[in-house]
Parts: C-alpha cells; sequence; structure tokens
C-alpha cells in the first residue's frame, strides 16, 4: 500500500512538471512567433465588358493585424494585362503599380471592428496602365491584380507564389485575382431542323436551316456599335482514313458572310438570321457522298467582325459560335417493330401559350388513344411507354391553330432523336426512326 502511494505521489508531481513544461513551450512559441498581416476579401466586383471602357473592378477589403488593423501602413494596388490572343503581336504588359492606399484610406467599420475599404481600377486606366488600346482586348486576354499590404515596421506581405490564405466563404485572401474578359455578346446558333449528315440508303436530307441570333436589348449593351458582320467558315475533318486512301480533310474556307446592317431583321432589340443550305452545299466541290463514312466531320465557325477591326470568335467545339455536323448511318433497331421503352416528346411554342389546340394521339396494339400535347407557355415534355412484344405503336400528329409556332422533337428510349417537324408540323402519323 505504501508503494502505492509513493507511485500516485510521484506521477502526480510528474504531471504538474510536464504540465508546467508544456504552457511554458507554448508560451515562448507564441512570443517568438511573427504575425503577419490579411487583407480579407469582403466583395470582389467586375463589370468589365471589353467595348466599354467605364467598367470598374473593385475588391472591398478587411484589414486584419495583430493590431486589429492599426499596424498597417499602406497598401499597394498593381496591375498586368496578359494577352492570349497573340497574333498578330502580343502586347501583354509588366506589372505596374497603379494606386497606393494608405492606411487612412480604410476609413470603414467592419462586422468584427475592423478596418474597412475598397481598393479599384477602371478599365480605361487598365487599358492606359498596359499601353493598349480597347481594340486590343479580345475575349480570353486577361487582367491580373495584385496587392501589396506594408506593415508600420516595413513588413511587406502579398502573393508572390499563387498561393492564398484561405479558410471557406467567409476567410479568403488571395492578394492577387484575376479576371478573363468576354465580349459580352449574347451570340447564339441555332440548327432548326438538324445536326447531321445522314447516310442512310433513302435518307432524305432537307436542306439545313440555321438561325443566327444576337441579343441587343439590354440598354447597358454597348456592343451595337461596335457590331459589323458574321463570316461563316467551313472545314471537314476525314476521321476514317486507312492505306492507301487519300485524307480528304479539308481547311477553313469561306462558306457565307453577312452584314449586320443589311441581312439581319431586328426586333425587340433582338437582331436575327435565318439561313441555310443543301447538303451538297456543305460537301463543297471536293467531298462527294460516297465519300462519307460514319464520324466524318463538317464544322462551320462563326465570326464577328467589329467595326474597330477585332475578331470574335472560338475555336473550341460546343461553345457559341462553332457548331459541327456528324456524318451518321442509322442501323434501325425499329424495322421489324416498335422499340420497347420510354419515350419522350419535347414540345416547343414559339409564341409561349401552349399548342393552340395541337397535339399527339398515341395508341399501342390498337389500344386506348392517349393525348399527348403543351397546355401552356414555350416548352414543356410528356412520355409514354411502349412494353416488351409490341407489335404495333401508332403516333399521330393532329394539327391547331396557330401551327407556324408549333415544333417537337420525339427522342427514344436511348435518349437519341427519332422523329422532329416544325414550325408548320406535318399533320398525320410520326414515323418514329430509332438507330443504334
Amino acid at each position: 500500500m505504501k508503494n502505492l502511494k509513493k507511485h500516485i505521489t510521484l506521477l502526480f508531481f510528474v504531471c504538474i512538471a510536464f504540465s508546467c513544461s508544456e504552457e511554458t513551450l507554448v508560451d515562448q512559441v507564441t512570443a517568438d512567433t511573427e504575425r503577419g498581416l490579411v487583407l480579407r476579401t469582403l466583395t470582389d466586383s467586375n463589370s468589365f465588358d471589353i467595348f466599354d471602357t467605364s467598367g470598374t473592378w473593385s475588391v472591398e477589403l478587411e484589414i486584419q493585424d495583430q493590431e486589429n488593423g492599426a499596424f498597417l501602413s499602406e497598401a499597394r494596388l498593381y496591375f498586368t494585362f496578359v494577352d492570349n490572343n497573340p497574333e498578330p503581336e502580343d502586347v501583354s504588359s509588366t506589372e505596374t503599380l497603379v494606386n497606393t492606399y494608405p492606411a487612412s484610406s480604410f476609413d470603414g467599420t467592419g462586422q468584427f471592428g475592423l478596418p474597412t475599404g475598397t481598393v479599384s481600377l477602371t478599365y480605361a486606366e487598365a487599358l492606359a496602365t498596359a499601353g493598349i488600346t480597347v481594340a486590343d482586348v479580345l475575349p480570353g486576354d486577361q487582367f491580373f491584380f495584385r496587392l501589396e499590404g506594408e506593415l508600420t515596421d516595413g513588413r511587406v506581405f502579398t502573393n508572390n507564389a499563387n498561393g492564398t490564405v484561405a479558410g471557406g466563404s467567409f476567410y479568403t485572401a488571395p492578394f492577387e485575382y484575376t479576371e478573363t474578359l468576354d465580349d459580352g455578346v449574347e451570340f447564339e446558333i441555332i440548327n432548326e431542323n438538324r445536326n447531321v449528315v445522314d447516310i442512310t440508303e433513302g435518307a432524305t436530307n432537307d436542306p439545313f436551316s440555321i438561325t443566327i441570333s444576337i441579343d441587343m436589348s439590354d440598354e447597358d449593351f454597348v456592343e451595337t456599335d461596335f457590331l459589323e458582320s458574321v463570316t461563316v467558315y467551313r472545314s471537314f475533318s476525314d476521321r476514317n482514313i486507312e492505306e492507301p486512301e487519300d485524307d480528304l480533310s479539308e481547311g477553313e474556307s469561306i462558306f457565307r458572310e453577312y452584314d449586320l446592317a443589311t441581312d439581319f431583321t431586328e426586333e425587340d432589340g433582338v437582331l436575327t438570321l435565318t439561313y441555310g443550305f443543301t447538303q451538297d452545299e456543305l460537301y463543297g466541290p471536293n467531298i462527294e457522298f460516297s465519300d462519307l463514312l460514319v464520324n466524318d466531320q463538317f464544322r462551320l465557325r462563326y465570326e464577328l467582325l467589329t467595326t474597330d477591326g477585332r475578331i470574335i470568335t472560338t475555336n473550341e467545339a460546343d461553345t457559341e459560335y462553332y457548331t459541327t455536323y456528324d456524318v451518321f448511318e442509322c442501323v434501325q433497331l425499329n424495322a421489324d417493330g416498335p422499340f420497347p421503352g420510354e419515350y419522350t416528346i419535347s414540345f416547343t411554342d414559339t409564341f409561349g401559350d401552349g399548342w393552340d389546340g395541337a397535339r399527339f394521339d398515341v395508341s399501342i396494339d390498337g389500344g386506348d388513344v392517349q393525348g399527348f400535347t403543351l397546355e401552356n407557355g414555350g416548352e414543356g415534355t410528356a412520355t409514354f411507354t411502349v412494353p416488351e412484344g409490341t407489335t404495333t405503336l401508332s403516333v399521330v400528329y393532329v394539327a391547331g391553330a396557330f401551327e407556324e409556332e408549333h415544333v417537337y422533337t420525339i427522342f427514344d428510349p436511348n435518349g437519341n432523336p427519332a422523329a422532329s417537324d416544325g414550325p408548320n408540323p406535318t399533320p398525320g402519323e410520326v414515323e418514329l426512326l430509332v438507330c443504334e
């Protein structure tokens, strides 16, 4: 028992000694730790439009240091322009000091009693700093902003390693901000009837119909005075090259040219142009129907030319200025009978008030007729299911009023278009083509 008491007493003093030692160590580390500066981002605002020099970039900051913001001497803002469209000349700038903000500039008080203030730079100031004009700026170019904070003891804090002080949405202090510039143009290409080149035997391949839309209805849309014309470029990619066959791929060449002032129509601030072309026109003078195989691809790229000579476009598929037309051949899955599964009808009414009495009547194996329509609005969907073993399927389009407003696509169980029509869809039995 005596030995047990001795051991307990010894353990007690060891714990006290360890605790005291640990507290002393913590105090020493705390005393020896050099505290720095955080410029916490409260708000980050960017209203830059490559055409409008009145836009302003600004950041609201909260000052955090060991004296609750009183240790700040000044903050400095640096600017760099990065030209990501270097043809014909790279006009990227070197980093330049644009503004110095003394501690007195941060005269606001934040939620936690710390000083706050705003640093900013206008688009016009950014251009002047970089030594460029608005005509040198294209979509994809970048503005870099870097902050420095200097304390009263002369220490400087910034971001020279592209890192950040971060802790979720509340706590972010990157010291550096990047703004990638956009053209601000609401440009849209709509394939009105199809986006494939069908080489299936017996395919009709009606002429392509394309609508180009440029929305200028926003009163702040300054691009109205800058946009001049649209040029369409065509190219072809031969994806089925086998020895000793030649590669039939073709680079870009001008396919169509349109002037915004004379070729487009304007309604409620939206410019539109609908144009068409046959499949033979898409082939061009050197490609024939017999040359095409599945997965070959035609491409159309759209360029906007501005009055000051800038070209706005993209070279990336699935972007607003770029469309593709894949060569397609249907291996029909419903040649011997209805293909089972869920079908989806996608309705569109261009006026936005429903289908005005038009509908689809669907009957399976001669059973009850199901009616499907768009009751109201501009878009909607409906589904019907074809069971396994179905022998007959009837889908009938019944016309209503204002047929020029009605457009539809029926998607098969694999999610592929099986039928589409409109405006002014053809009344009567709809042929569904379900392809592998």
